[in-house]
């Protein structure tokens, strides 16, 4: 499996521009490449399978970014990509950034990233590890249960109906998870 869409958000569009030409290598489809948060926000929000976001975006917007994607239903993968220090590091993990990207990168390390994608992205385990001592049971429940249902809506190609029945509820409680 590949991630069939990826948004990439730097201020650089030569940056940019390396890291799609690393995608279409992976096998990346579909690459929406941007500087402005305003159509990066846009773009998550009409779903992408993975978010490759530079740590020197400015202002704070990279950590915005990561909370963004990580409350969407399914989530994105998230990579961090560029320089950072380990107390920002740590603050992205925490906000829910599943990978970190040291730059320049080179094809291989851009193809685990997208294989991990694809093998963890809703994966128990991942949700599990990024929970604890970060929030408290009820909301690492909560996460469980969109991870859950991100898995369930790729299954049923995005049929809500479909995933009430392999989540064995109903529709309408799928619609207010």
């Amino acid at each position: 499996d590949v991630v069939e869409e990826v948004l990439v958000v730097a201020q650089e569009p030569a940056l940019c521009e390396e890291l799609r030409q690393l995608l279409i290598g992976a096998g990346v489809s579909r690459i929406v490449g941007t500087d402005d948060v305003t159509h990066a926000t846009r773009t998550l929000a009409n779903g992408v399978g993975a978010v490759f976001l530079w740590a020197s975006l400015p202002g704070g917007l990279t950590l915005s970014l990561v909370k963004s994607a990580a409350s969407l239903v399914p989530a994105p993968y998230i990579v961090v990509v560029g320089e950072a220090s380990h107390p920002d590091l740590f603050d992205l993990a925490r906000a829910g950034a599943q990978a970190y990207l040291r730059w320049p990168a080179n094809a291989d390390e851009v193809q685990r990233c997208l294989e991990y994608a694809c093998e963890s992205a809703a994966d128990p385990e991942v949700v599990v590890h990024f929970c604890v001592g970060q929030v408290d049971l009820k909301g690492a429940q909560a996460r469980l249960r969109r991870a859950m249902l991100g898995k369930a809506l790729s299954f049923s190609d995005g049929s809500r109906r479909a995933a009430a029945r392999i989540l064995g509820v109903t529709r309408p409680a799928v619609q207010r998870m």
